[in-house]
């Protein structure tokens, strides 16, 4: 298999074995709150995203419970203001699939944001176009519905 980039706001140890599900873990806590910055669309337009998934294969993994990677340093370094809002991530790792066989997608992490002035049906569009299989390698995504065990952490040079 390829070599898979795992980036985190948190730092973890080397043969950590991280847990998919923290994306959805997130939603199970989120306050929407427009004078917190909160803002009642991201549940929509995730909610979208996973009843497209119903519809075209439920066997993918869900993005609410998954782990994200990517294939490529660049990859992840283009994501990362999107995923953090910040540059560069604070700890990103090589890591591997517990199971190699789970479920798992490679989708466009740019097909998702913006949405700002479009409609549900464009955002339903979007969601189905973010199953497509990607393959636009500046912007694959890749989820899978596996643990992941860091194995090595990898230096970024900072921008």
């Amino acid at each position: 298999m390829t070599k898979l980039f795992f980036a985190s706001k948190r730092p973890n140890d080397a043969a950590a074995i991280i847990s998919p599900g923290n994306y959805g873990r997130g939603f199970d806590n989120y306050r929407v709150s427009r004078l917190n910055g909160g803002d009642p669309w991201m549940l929509a337009i995730d909610q979208a995203v996973e009843l497209a998934r119903l519809r075209i294969d439920p066997n993918l993994p869900s993005r609410f419970n998954c782990n994200y990677l990517f294939l490529s340093l660049e990859t992840l370094h283009a994501s990362t203001a999107k995923m953090f809002g910040i540059a560069t991530p604070l700890a990103v790792w090589e890591a591997e699939l517990v199971t190699p066989d789970a479920a798992c997608h490679i989708g466009n992490f740019n097909i998702i944001p913006p949405v700002e002035g479009e409609t549900y049906a464009q955002i339903c569009r979007r969601a189905e176009q973010y199953w497509t299989p990607n393959t636009d390698l500046a912007t694959q995504e890749f989820i899978t519905s596996s643990d992941i065990r860091l194995t090595s952490r990898v230096i970024m040079p900072t921008r």
